[in-house]
């Protein structure tokens, strides 16, 4: 029987090791309810501190008993505060008293909690918007070339091999995003986690030319300038008409193509220009949010390679979220609005 269990790993304390077998690629390997979830500051009131369900999408897919649990702060809807503590929301009753059992611990001294967390992430954009912290998924330990990944639904998460693990390997999940620069994702490591990585990939990185593959290293190096400048003064533009005709001097593996591409698209986004470009050339698209992204433009915008790019982004999908979750049954009621 093949099971994942907690071992010894050298240099790294403990960590999850696949025993009994190979782990088939979309396994299920471990799933937590957090000992602790915290939503930020900002949206204290617009999530629900119970299962994290945002007020603006549960109004706008009626979301069961929505209306009777909002109320209006500002000119903004939110849900309604804990009676006691004012400080965290619910989305009805049901949910509050779920969560009472470990929020009255924490009501009279909620500010206090600085736990050791996980980014409480949203099921369908996996952007963060709070703090979790799973006792059991805390074991497994960073790679830049993971072998897994944490997934979330509402509070809960699970932990899913993203291909076949051999007996033997570690189970690994990246604590920082794997597509940055090997000096970022260090840098990052260092200053969140207070470790350097040494992994494969590090090792391999290190000796590598970071301007491979590229075919014009000074006019490139020069569009990622004038890219990075336009964008920190908020002009959207000019950088992407730079996109435009530098895009082919590196290739899609880039780490620096990467960055710039979802930087990018983040900026075309906000500011609802995807109409005045190609949606096709707005990203280098290296994850399933980004290929929803991308199919979720190419529809609104009338393209015919939507249906390819849902399709591709859907088998991602079941990979890695699996066949039962939530974010697979909205993708297929149909394109949610931007």
């Amino acid at each position: 029987m093949v099971v994942v269990e907690v071992k010894a790993v050298p240099g790294k304390g403990q960590g999850l090791v696949v025993v009994g077998g190979r782990l088939g690629a979309g396994t299920a390997i471990r799933q937590a309810l957090p000992v602790v979830a915290v939503v930020e500051d900002d949206e204290r009131f617009r999530r629900c501190a119970g299962c994290g369900l945002s007020v603006d999408r549960a109004l706008a897919y009626g979301h069961p008993g929505a209306q009777a649990a909002v109320e209006m702060t500002g000119d903004r809807p939110s849900w309604k505060r804990c009676s006691r503590c004012k400080n965290i929301a619910y989305c009805s009753p049901g949910c509050q008293k779920r969560d009472w059992k470990a929020h009255k611990r924490e009501c009279a001294s909620f500010n206090k909690l600085m736990p050791n967390t996980f980014g409480w992430c949203d099921t369908f954009d996996m952007s963060s918007f709070g703090a979790v912290v799973y006792a059991e998924l805390s074991r497994a330990n960073h790679s830049c070339q993971p072998n897994a990944a944490v997934v979330y639904n509402g509070a809960a998460a699970v932990l899913r091999s993203m291909r076949d693990i051999p007996e033997g390997e570690e189970v690994c999940i990246s604590y920082v995003d794997p597509t940055l620069a090997r000096d970022v994702r260090r840098r990052e490591l260092v200053q969140s986690y207070g470790f350097a990585c040494d992994c494969a990939r590090c090792a391999t990185e290190a000796s590598q030319d970071p301007d491979a593959g590229v075919k014009d290293v000074a006019a490139w190096k020069q569009a990622q300038a004038d890219i990075d400048a336009e964008l920190s003064q908020g002009r959207v533009v000019k950088p992407l008409e730079v996109w435009a005709t530098a895009k082919h001097l590196a290739p899609d593996s880039n780490t620096a193509k990467m960055a710039i591409s979802r930087r990018l698209l983040d900026a075309t986004l906000s500011l609802q220009m995807y109409r005045e470009v190609g949606a096709s050339d707005l990203a280098v698209h290296t994850s399933t949010c980004e290929l929803l992204t991308l199919a979720q433009l190419q529809f609104e915008l009338g393209q015919p390679e939507g249906p390819e790019t849902l399709h591709h982004a859907k088998t991602m999908l079941e990979l890695v979220f699996g066949m039962d979750h939530p974010i697979r049954a909205q993708i297929n009621l149909g394109m949610p609005p931007l």
